[in-house]
């Protein structure tokens, strides 16, 4: 069964290399509530394709979509393991906002830090949704 998807609740991204994905982001966009102005990105790179930018572009287009969605604040979750995609994620403007060790647990049954960093964003006026 195929299902609409609906993309101003997640807009995903693809980086398609040789017939194969290699590269994964997306947007979710809350439809209401009180966290309805802050978006939640995620970005996955293949192992082979890391190192050559790729999640740098995909975070500057889903803050781009963000912008023109009227969005506000952007925020990412991560395992607190993944010290390269903190500096992916800082390098374009996001910051720690919070850190809780020992929070999570991962596949290995490790239990790392939960990490949430943020960032607000400049909305142009001609993109903002009309209130």
């Amino acid at each position: 069964m195929v299902r609409e998807h609906r993309y101003e609740a997640k807009l995903p991204l693809l980086a398609i290399s040789d017939g194969r994905a290699i590269a994964e982001g997306t947007l979710d966009q809350r439809q209401g509530g009180w966290k309805c102005h802050i978006g939640l990105v995620s970005v996955l790179t293949h192992p082979d394709f890391q190192g050559i930018a790729l999640s740098k572009i995909l975070i500057d287009c889903l803050v781009g979509f963000a912008r023109h969605a009227g969005l506000a604040k952007l925020e990412a979750e991560f395992n607190g393991e993944h010290e390269i995609a903190f500096r992916e994620f800082a390098n374009i403007g996001f910051g720690e906002l919070i850190r809780l060790p020992a929070y999570v647990r991962d596949i290995h049954r490790k239990d790392p830090d939960y990490v949430l960093m943020g960032m607000n964003i400049a909305t142009d006026e001609d993109y903002a949704p009309a209130l």
